[in-house]
């Protein structure tokens, strides 16, 4: 007589392998999904990272009071070198510092901005940055700059600065976009000079800036989003300037 397996030990037998092989494949993809969590974690991690470094050398160099922030736009104004100051006539400083080396032809100049809106001006008369047209080395070895205009306020710190381009960053589609090299105008900048892409994976920004006052720096609130195939990861980051106009 044959022996063999009755039905309802195959349905047991099946039932019993259809939970084991269950059991293991729940288990293989909780693997599988957890390393590939952890994987994009970090990779949105370093994306975080590398942004805020950026983000932190430049703003670090940005002239006082340049800082514009409209939730998902960013704008400043970088400059290259500051220097104490005396105020000579209506158009015109006398800088005690070596300038030889610095061709100041055409050089702009920013003298005591309290605000974003004394740079970022449509109307250039009213803005607070000037135009090198003249520079004459004295015979004490300072020298004597002349603008384009006559100059607005002068600072109580006898503080001014040489700037370079603005840059503006904002949120443009899952990306943070910046540009620079346009012309220092009313207009935020967007899409003006040249672009590039600043950041990918950009799910949501905000940008909120308090200025400073007497003994108070002003700070920068930056809240970043990263997204990357359903996974999240949120960044706040504050920076301080110290910078005085």
């Amino acid at each position: 007589m044959k022996k063999g397996f009755t039905l309802i030990e195959l349905v047991i037998a099946i039932t019993l392998f259809a939970i084991v092989s269950g059991i293991g494949v729940n288990i293989i993809y909780n693997v599988f999904y957890g390393y590939s969590e952890t994987k994009i974690k970090n990779f949105l991690y370093n994306e975080i990272k590398f942004t805020f470094e950026r983000l932190d050398k430049e703003l670090h160099n940005t002239a006082p009071n340049s800082v514009r922030a409209e939730k998902d736009l960013l704008q400043y104004l970088l400059f290259s070198r500051s220097f104490f100051y005396k105020k000579n006539s209506s158009n015109s400083i006398v800088i005690y510092d070596n300038l030889s080396n610095i061709n100041l032809k055409s050089k702009k100049f920013t003298i005591y901005p309290l605000s974003f809106k004394d740079i970022f001006n449509s109307n250039s008369a009213l803005q607070k940055v000037y135009t090198v047209v003249n520079s004459v080395k004295n015979q004490d070895n300072s020298w004597t700059v002349t603008f384009n205009k006559d100059i607005l306020a002068d600072s109580p710190y006898h503080r001014c600065y040489i700037i370079d381009s603005p840059v503006t960053v904002f949120k443009k589609n899952d990306n943070l976009v910046r540009c620079f090299g346009y012309e220092i105008n009313g207009t935020t900048g967007e899409n003006s000079g040249t672009c590039n892409i600043f950041t990918n994976y950009v799910d949501d920004v905000l940008f909120e800036y308090y200025p400073g006052a007497t003994g108070k720096d002003a700070i920068l609130k930056i809240s970043l989003t990263f997204l990357k195939q359903d996974i999240k990861l949120n960044y706040k980051h504050e920076v301080h300037f110290r910078n005085v106009p």
